[in-house]
C-alpha cells in the first residue's frame, strides 16, 4: 500500500490488533512445516497458537515444580538448622559443664596445697581461690574450634 492510500479506520484497528508475522526458513524446514500443516489441516496461525499453548503450559508446570521444590528444600533445611542449633546449645552447655567438673575434681581430688609466699606455711586452696587463676586463661573448644579467654565469672559452680 502506498503512503497516500486511504484505509478505513476499521482496517487500521484490525491491523493493529492482528500484526503480521514472517520468518525465513531453510527449504527442508519449510517443507516439513507445509507437510505438518497439511496433515493436521491447520493454518500457520493456528499451528503457532497451538505451539504457544503447549509452551505456556510447560512454563507453568516448570514454575510450579520449582516452587514446590523450593518449598520442600526450605522446609527440610529449616528443620535441619533448628536441630543443629539445638545440638550447638547442648554442646555449649556440655563444654561448660565439663570444664566446671574438671576444676571441681582437680581441687577435690588433689587438694591443692601451696606455700604461702609471706609466712611460708602450707595452705589448702579452695575453688574460690583457683577461679581467679583461671581468669584470662586461653582455651579452645574441641567441637567448634573457637578460641577465647576463660572468665571465672562465667563459670557455673555446681
Amino acid at each position: 500500500m502506498g503512503a497516500d492510500t486511504h484505509r478505513p479506520p476499521s482496517r487500521v484497528r484490525y491491523e493493529q490488533a492482528h500484526p503480521t508475522l514472517s520468518c525465513r526458513l531453510d527449504a527442508e524446514t519449510h517443507e516439513l512445516l507445509k507437510k505438518r500443516l497439511a496433515s493436521d489441516s491447520l493454518s500457520f496461525a493456528d499451528f503457532v497458537k497451538s505451539q504457544l499453548g503447549v509452551t505456556e503450559s510447560n512454563i507453568v508446570n516448570i514454575k510450579e515444580a520449582e516452587e514446590r521444590a523450593y518449598a520442600t528444600a526450605k522446609n527440610k533445611y529449616e528443620v535441619r538448622i533448628a536441630a543443629l542449633e539445638r545440638e550447638n546449645d547442648v554442646l555449649k552447655e556440655s563444654v561448660q559443664s565439663i570444664a566446671e567438673k574438671i576444676v571441681r575434681r582437680v581441687i577435690a581430688r588433689y587438694r591443692i596445697n601451696v606455700l604461702c609466699p609471706g609466712c611460708r606455711n602450707t595452705m589448702e586452696l579452695t575453688i574460690q581461690d583457683v577461679l581467679p587463676i583461671l581468669d584470662d586463661l586461653k582455651v579452645k573448644c574441641p567441637h567448634c574450634g573457637e578460641s577465647g579467654r576463660l572468665r571465672s565469672s562465667e563459670l557455673k559452680i555446681l
